[in-house]
């Protein structure tokens, strides 16, 4: 009897604290800014009351965070094969296709987590660590590249996978939000970049 009745307390758990990060994920991609964003906005959404919200999280940005998750977790699955899999220049062009995907189906959110960024310690590290977690895999492929013959040497790895991942971070979010040149036009200039400076072509 007890172990049915800790199933259900974890599935009404579970139930609310997916309705509140469902409730906030409505809120950003129904258009609003994240300054505007409210726990009573949230807990409307969410049809719940303020206590039940504060008995999950301890506040919006936490909601944030875990909504977050989903965009790191996409973002850098598009890492998971490159220690195994052959390599080479139509595989960039792959991958930053997989990139921009990916930054256009979470604009708004993306959007969200810069603008927390700038008031919440927290969500700062985690934006941050959104970018720099593909260095070290960039270094990586960059190694195995010239290791295997397909890229001739050249700048430090670390230090050029640094900085092709910081450009590419910062010219996709401002061409999706801040007022950029066209998304499509930023990718492709970035993709002639990489090549240029991995591949040398």
């Amino acid at each position: 009897m007890g172990t049915v009745t800790q199933g259900k307390r974890a599935a009404h758990r579970e139930d609310v604290e997916h309705r509140i990060i469902e409730a906030l994920c409505s809120l950003i991609e129904g258009g609003m800014l994240w300054p505007d964003i409210t726990i009573a906005e949230i807990t409307s959404e969410a049809q719940i009351t303020r206590t039940v919200f504060y008995i999950y999280f301890k506040d919006k940005s936490s909601v944030l965070l875990t909504l977050g998750t989903e965009v790191k977790e996409a973002l850098l699955d598009i890492t998971h094969d490159w220690g195994t899999s052959t390599m080479g220049p139509d595989v960039i062009r792959r991958d930053l296709k997989r990139y921009t995907e990916v930054q256009r189906k979470h604009a708004r959110l993306t959007r969200a987590l810069r603008d927390a960024s700038h008031t919440t310690p927290e969500v700062h590290k985690f934006w941050k660590a959104i970018a720099r977690d593909f260095i070290a895999p960039t270094t990586h492929r960059i190694l195995k590249e010239r290791a295997e013959g397909r890229a001739p040497d050249g700048p430090d790895a670390q230090m050029l996978a640094y900085c092709l991942i910081l450009m590419s971070e910062k010219v996709a979010f401002e061409a999706l939000h801040d007022g950029g040149p066209d998304f499509d036009a930023v990718l492709d200039t970035a993709h002639q970049i990489w090549l240029k400076m991995i591949y040398g072509i």
